[in-house]
């Protein structure tokens, strides 16, 4: 990302030379011309001079001045943009990369020296380049120019290790009018760690659920079997009571109710 704006003015001495030329030229006069001015003409040419020496001496304060305000400006822009908590990296229609940040360098682990006229796919991971290369496309055509586009993405560092990134573009002409790509770069490893532990706490969550929900099912069949077996049992002592005590059918009726009977113990 360049400077743009006002080109670097002149030097104040080349400046202050060249005024006092042309006032110089200005001002010529020949000897007989210089003889017929007359005292009064000779002393206001004198203060012209004087005039035009201090209003020199005030343009080249103000060209100083001007001087130091854009060299802190840049300064300042410097800071930002390579001290920035996020990445920035131009990118060529071409796919290489042209500038980059110290932000961005520092994530991948490599200098920006390194990272220039690199393909800027080499630092997306394998199964996300058709990914990057879709956005990249669809900035670079004709009908969404300098429209902004974004996707999350796998970045792969110099060790060979990656992190998740969100990735926020935009198509912007260069000072040659040539499309180039802008990237916002930063790092949502930690976001993705932190949805990743909660998707796992909320999977568990859910089978436990689901093995409460078993247990309380099966809660209610044997109790549903509890009370469908007591009503039966009553029926059977009840049909007992009813046999004479030493027939055949009171003794296989006694048999009955006492096998569920041990059963349950």
């Amino acid at each position: 990302m360049k400077m743009t704006g006002t080109p670097p003015p002149t030097s104040a001495l080349t400046l202050r030379q060249q005024a006092e030329a042309t006032i110089q030229k200005k001002s010529e006069l020949s000897l007989e011309e210089l003889r017929a001015l007359s005292p009064e003409v000779m002393q206001l040419t004198l203060h012209e001079l004087d005039v035009h020496q201090i209003e020199l001496e005030m343009q080249n304060e103000e060209l100083r001045r001007t001087q130091l305000e854009l060299d802190d400006s840049r300064a300042r822009y410097l800071d930002l943009y390579d001290f920035a908590p996020v990445g920035y990296v131009t990118v060529s229609e071409k796919g290489l990369v042209l500038e980059a940040n110290l932000t961005l360098a520092t994530l991948l682990g490599m200098t920006r020296g390194e990272l220039v006229a690199q393909p800027f796919a080499r630092f997306i991971f394998k199964e996300d380049q058709d990914s990057y290369y879709l956005l990249s496309r669809r900035l670079l055509t004709t009908d969404s120019t300098n429209a902004g586009r974004a996707g999350e993405l796998r970045i792969v560092k110099r060790d060979g290790g990656h992190f998740w990134a969100r990735l926020t573009a935009s198509a912007v002409p260069d000072k040659d009018d040539h499309p180039t790509i802008r990237i916002v770069l930063s790092d949502i490893s930690a976001q993705k760690q932190a949805e990743a532990e909660k998707e796992k706490l909320a999977t568990q969550n859910r089978q436990l659920q689901k093995a409460e929900s078993l247990g309380r099912m099966a809660g209610a069949i044997a109790h549903h079997f509890n009370n469908q077996l007591q009503t039966v049992m009553l029926s059977l002592e009840r049909a007992t009571l009813s046999q004479p005590e030493d027939s055949e059918s009171a003794a296989a009726l006694a048999g009955g109710c006492s096998r569920p009977a041990r059963r349950r113990k």
